[in-house]
């Protein structure tokens, strides 16, 4: 089942479709490949988050353009900072630097969504250690 959510950001005045890709899943151009952890053991339970511009999706179709990925605790690893200041997704196109608000938007989605059994212990430490940090950042 494919998990999504649609963010409004309002810095760049542009929708993104945010993408949960969990193991077993489908994902890449034409969801080609499926995501294993055999493939990927140092991320082996690690959820994929991806970033599409929608803006137009029926040029891009299915879900937008293909923008970036990023392993959850990628994106753990500095939430606080990326709240506060954004996160530039592609260095070489402006419009696709999301605000702070948008991160947390699509970090909030993405925890509420997953399934916390599907994820290593060493993720879940993460998670709740990014939590506690960006709840007392946010204070």
């Amino acid at each position: 089942m494919q998990q999504v959510k649609i963010i409004w950001d309002e810095g760049v005045e542009r929708a993104f479709l945010v993408r949960i890709v969990l193991p077993g899943e489908r994902y890449g151009l034409d969801d080609c490949l499926i995501y294993s952890a055999e493939d990927h053991p140092r991320h082996a339970n690690d959820p994929l988050v991806e970033f599409y511009d929608f803006k137009n999706p029926s040029k891009f179709p299915p879900r937008g353009q293909f923008v970036g990925r990023y392993y959850l605790s990628t994106l753990l690893e500095r939430t606080p900072e990326h709240c506060m200041h954004g996160l530039d997704l592609c260095g070489y196109e402006p419009a696709w630097k999301i605000t702070g608000k948008t991160f947390c938007a699509a970090i909030v989605f993405v925890l509420e969504t997953i399934p916390w059994q599907a994820i290593s212990d060493s993720i879940s430490e993460a998670i709740s250690e990014a939590l506690s940090d960006s709840k007392s950042g946010l204070r």
